[in-house]
């Protein structure tokens, strides 16, 4: 149990380096950058380094206070990390299309013209109605198409299965699906880091193209992974219905599912209640 422990923590403590305080301490550099040259000497290397030596001299040669400067350092970039971890939870919803007040009303038109343009590069021959965009992002409609898919191939309701459906998989069959969610974290991540970098760049211009130029390849790497994502729920329900349905005690009289045997399933794990 110790050495288990004493591996756990070494974990928590790696990935709060890695995903907190190092990027921390790089918007840390640039925002002092940042205020230390303005939009005037933005690229003023020689005037960076001169302020630098000034605030090296300025704490004195004891390890008290050198220490202080570092863990003073270290709490500023922590909390740079978790003000990016905010930003990517918030990311997230509008990556995946769940638009809130007041900005819903924007999605609902941004869906609306989506749905308009399919439709007419569709027209012939008729386009499955569940099929056009359902949400105001490329992101959040290809997510939700796993389980239009699983629905309209299956029957089965992906939200309602889901958790059922991973209990019955072994460690082996989860890690794409975990490796895929967490590429999709790692580009949220990098976009929120984007996001950070960018208001540096209401200070120093320098700061808004690399904010910029982050934040397009987070979407990039997002759009990918989401893709992946929705790719490898949908193989896993492929794989793995049928385990899914011997560990409910659904029979499957025909070797797949049916319409029958679907209902049965969706039924067991909603516990009854009528579909929404």
């Amino acid at each position: 149990m110790e050495a288990l422990l004493g591996e756990l923590g070494r974990r928590i403590a790696d990935r709060w380096l890695v995903q907190l305080v190092l990027p921390g301490l790089l918007w840390l550099a640039a925002a002092v950058t940042a205020l230390t040259l303005g939009h005037a000497h933005a690229l003023d290397g020689g005037r960076l380094l001169r302020r630098a030596d000034l605030a090296a001299m300025a704490v004195p040669a004891r390890p008290v206070p050198i220490a202080v400067t570092i863990a003073a350092a270290l709490a500023l970039a922590a909390l740079a990390g978790l003000a990016a971890q905010a930003a990517a939870r918030a990311l997230q919803s509008i990556w995946v299309g769940q638009w809130r007040p007041p900005a819903a009303a924007l999605g609902a038109r941004l869906t609306a013209r989506r749905a308009g343009d399919a439709r007419a590069r569709y027209a012939r021959p008729p386009f499955p109605e569940r099929y056009l965009p359902a949400r105001p992002t490329w992101i959040g409609d290809r997510l939700r198409l796993a389980g239009e898919r699983v629905d309209a191939q299956y029957g089965l309701r992906l939200p309602v299965i889901w958790t059922a459906l991973w209990q019955v998989m072994d460690d082996a069959a989860r890690a794409p699906v975990r490796d895929a969610r967490d590429d999709f974290d790692q580009a949220l991540r990098l976009a929120a880091w984007g996001v950070l970098h960018t208001a540096v760049g209401l200070a120093w211009w320098p700061g808004l193209l690399a904010g910029a130029l982050t934040f397009a390849v987070a979407w990039r790497r997002g759009r990918d992974a989401a893709a992946t994502l929705a790719d490898v729920v949908e193989a896993t329900v492929d794989t793995h219905h049928r385990a899914l349905a011997e560990a409910l005690g659904v029979a499957l009289p025909h070797g797949r599912l049916t319409p029958a045997e679907s209902a049965s399933i969706n039924d067991l794990l909603h516990k009854g209640h009528s579909r929404p």
